[in-house]
Formats: structure tokens, sequence, C-alpha cells
């Protein structure tokens, strides 16, 4: 009888942990950052140029795309997220993210959803908050990634230097999607520096609720890709 409570007690946690949903918690400016705030910055538009699409890049995300309102108006989860890529098969490079910033409109408001600014940290992305996936032979050929080791996270600043051979792929919040309203208007604003011969990609998806995971999920928007950025940190947004 000891045993059988055991297991049922065991059984009950991992019901548990499989149906529970972390709310994301909020990353407010530390104190170096008193004067920031994404309401004040002035955000550039990613203009459009296909010499900056990746070899390989498969064909939905080579394009620009805003989304639409009221798009998948059933999906009641959003996620924001980054990726970077050599523009061919060998190069190099790097990517300096200082700030990453969800923001929503309604009814002609503008309101902050998450911010990340990587202040007080030192370390490597975890697999809850990015990965390498494949590019050969074929772009994101599955959800299977390895660890993002080639990014480190120091002086408040994330760094990310990308393989040749893979997609270095991050997302804002390890630990679930934020609410999503399908009435309203999500975009991002991101400060960044790009060094070297590779591109990025700015876009969020959508998921079907804040549990879900892939492949319940479509794409919200996803911006033109950046290129180098002429050893100048920029502040772009997206969409417009």
């Amino acid at each position: 009888m000891k045993n059988c409570l055991i297991i049922l007690a065991f059984i009950t946690l991992l019901s548990a942990c499989a149906d529970d949903v972390v709310e994301p918690q909020v990353t407010p400016p530390k104190s170096q950052d008193t004067d920031f705030s994404p309401f004040n910055v002035t955000a550039k538009t990613i203009p459009y140029n296909p010499g900056l699409i990746p070899s390989g890049c498969s064909d939905w995300s080579s394009l620009p795309w805003p989304g639409q309102a009221g798009y998948m108006s059933n999906y009641s989860a959003i996620q924001a997220w980054m990726h970077c890529a050599t523009l061919k098969n060998q190069g190099s490079g790097l990517v300096e993210v200082d700030y990453f910033v969800l923001m929503d409109i309604r009814n002609g408001d503008t309101s902050v959803v998450d911010i990340l600014n990587y202040r007080d940290i030192e370390r490597s992305l975890s697999t809850n908050e990015g990965g390498l996936f494949s590019r050969y032979p074929k772009w994101y050929e599955s959800n299977d990634f390895l660890p993002m080791d080639n990014s480190i996270i120091k002086d408040g600043i994330l760094e990310i230097k990308p393989p040749s051979d893979k997609i270095s792929h991050w997302w804002m919040n390890g630990s679930g999607k934020y609410p999503r309203d399908p009435s309203i208007k999500y975009f991002i604003i991101c400060r960044l520096r790009i060094t070297g011969d590779i591109g990025v990609q700015i876009a969020a998806d959508y998921y079907k609720d804040q549990a879900a995971s892939w492949p319940d999920l479509t794409e919200a928007f996803h911006s033109p890709w950046l290129g180098d950025t002429k050893g100048q940190f920029i502040t772009v947004r997206y969409p417009n």
C-alpha cells in the first residue's frame, strides 16, 4: 500500500508539472538604466536588402512579413524571438544585443509587455532561452537543437558568434509565453550591433495558449534581415 501511495504521488507530481504555466516576469531596468525607456528611444525602420539574406534561408523567412490584424485570433499567446546566421556557409561575425523589448498598442496607447536588458547576468543562454538549429541540408529541418554555447551574457550585453553550419535562435522568455489579445497590435524594439558577414532577423510567434509549444504555433511577424551596422549600436523597431 505504501508503494502504491508513492507511485500515485509521483504520477500526480508529473501531471502538475506538465500543466503548470509559469508566468513570465518583467525584467525592469536596473539602477544604471534609470534613463532608459522604450518610449523615449528613436528607433529606425529596418530596410529590405536581399543581399543580407543568409544562404539556404527558407522561403518563409526570406521576405519580411508585418503580420495582419486579427490574424489567427484563436492563438492566445505570443513570444518574441531573434535568430542569426552567417550569410554564406563560411563566414563569421558577432551580434551584440543591448536590450530587446516587446510592446503593444491598445486604443492608441503603447505599453511594455516585457524587457530583456541582460543586466546583472554572466552566463550563456540556457536551453530554455535559445539553441543551435539545423541549417543544412534544410533550414530548421526539425525542432531538435544543440545548446547555444556560442552565446555569452556579460557587462549587460548578450553576445552571439554564429557558427556557419547552424542557425542561432533565441527567444524572449524561457519560462513561458505572454498572453495575447488578438484585437491589439504588437511590435519589438531592439538595440544591437552587428559585426561581420552575418544576418539578423527579429520576429515573434503566436501560440495556441501559454502552455503550448512547437508545433502549436504560427508566425506573428518577422522583419527584413539586418546586416553589419558599421561599428555602431543601432535601435530598430518592427513592425513599424
